[in-house]
């Protein structure tokens, strides 16, 4: 079927867009098994990510075009809200968590004139899904691995589409999750005082109402 996108802050057809666009539906997203910007990156040529420690850490690059310091060069939006922050060098890249997803646009750069400051690599674009009205459905999805030299992995993500009438409707997603450290501290000693200290357990919920 056609494919649809927002790029140039309107709904059309990615035949009509003069960019080179990327676009990742959310059965792609989950027929891949894309949990995270690895698994991104993996799927998207051109785009990379660097990841210096835990969440939040990342650098962002596009067509060989990255910055450790200063203004960004990848721009990154969840729908049309921009979560694009000056890097430093101990912070990164603020990235939105993949769940509940109606597709993500990759817009190579420059995108100067649409986006910005900050997207002289190209934009990242991360479309969530929106509420619908006179339906009730609902979804979720569970993850469980192993790391070894770590422990126990696990991710829940739900969401559920609730209409309040005939001209509104409430969407409400969320997700939780836990990832194993694997990397211990030692102290002067030598000794083990601080096990899988790169352990990570992150929560995150989204409403979205629609009033037509």
């Amino acid at each position: 079927g056609d494919i649809v996108v927002t790029a140039q802050k309107r709904v059309e057809s990615v035949l009509d867009v003069p960019l080179s666009v990327s676009v990742l539906g959310a059965e792609q997203i989950e027929r891949a098994h894309i949990v995270d910007y690895a698994d991104l990156a993996r799927s998207v040529p051109g785009l990379s990510f660097t990841n210096t420690g835990s969440s939040g850490l990342s650098r962002i690059s596009m067509r060989g075009i990255a910055s450790s310091s200063g203004s960004a060069t990848v721009g990154v939006y969840l729908n049309d809200v921009a979560l694009t922050f000056p890097n430093q060098f101990f912070t990164g890249t603020t990235l939105p968590r993949l769940f509940d997803i109606d597709h993500v646009e990759v817009l190579r750069g420059p995108q100067g004139t649409l986006y910005g400051d900050s997207s002289l690599g190209g934009t990242l674009r991360f479309l969530t899904r929106q509420p619908k009205l006179g339906a009730v459905e609902g979804d979720v999805a569970g993850d469980l691995s192993v790391t070894k030299g770590g422990g126990t992995n696990y991710e829940l993500t739900g969401a559920v589409n609730v209409p309040l009438g005939e001209t509104v409707a409430l969407r409400v997603a969320g997700v939780t999750g836990f990832t194993s450290g694997f990397v211990d501290h030692v102290d002067a000693t030598g000794a083990v005082d601080r096990k899988d200290t790169n352990s990570e357990r992150y929560h995150a919920a989204r409403a979205t109402l629609l009033w037509r």
